[in-house]
């Protein structure tokens, strides 16, 4: 049995410079869209104008939604 989960990601980057900020989110998207490619995230959507991501995801158990999380996961 699969588990289809809405999460909403507000995001934000704090201290760091344009220039890094830019390098870091262009990289999150990557991911984001190879994941995408992969089946792991069914739809992603960025809010216009807003520090808003939002996506669906189908999984297994909640469990390996966390897990996924981790290993997507960047930090600046």
């Amino acid at each position: 049995m699969s588990l289809l989960y809405l999460i909403k990601f507000t995001i934000e980057y704090k201290g760091i410079p344009q220039k890094q900020f830019i390098k870091t989110w262009a990289v999150e998207a990557d991911v984001a869209l190879k994941a995408k490619e992969k089946g792991k995230i069914l739809q992603i959507w960025k809010v216009s104008g807003k520090k808003i991501s939002v996506l669906f995801v189908l999984v297994t158990s909640a469990a390996k939604l966390e897990l996924q999380g981790h290993q997507c996961s960047i930090s600046p």
